[in-house]
């Protein structure tokens, strides 16, 4: 006597998947997701790492030019600290404005 199923509980009505199909699918998505992972996180580390980098160079020139100008006020030469202070503004091209101040709070001119 042999048993048979109704067709709709069938392996083969339309809906089955071969092995062979899934396997490469399970390698296809298995790649993406992880070549995706790699290249998001290379990037990630590379923006951070230019993030800090400029920041440690915006922070040296910084004080470059802090020390530059503390070291012209010093001898109370504010004519020649005013002057290195509109070369950097002509040469650098900054949009916006320097100004020097002595220890009473009078602006140098």
């Amino acid at each position: 006597m042999r048993i048979s199923r109704p067709p709709s509980t069938s392996p083969r009505n339309g809906r089955a998947v071969p092995i062979a199909l899934r396997v490469n699918l399970l390698i296809v998505v298995s790649l993406v997701l992880g070549m995706g992972v790699g290249v998001t996180w290379l990037a990630l580390t590379q923006y951070t790492a230019a993030v800090a980098s400029t920041d440690t160079a915006l922070r040296r020139q910084s004080q470059i030019v802090y020390y530059s100008i503390k070291n012209l006020m010093l001898p109370g030469e504010a004519p020649i600290a005013r002057s290195f202070v509109g070369d950097i503004q002509l040469n650098a091209g900054l949009s916006f404005e320097l100004s020097l101040y002595r220890r009473d709070g009078v602006q140098t001119r």
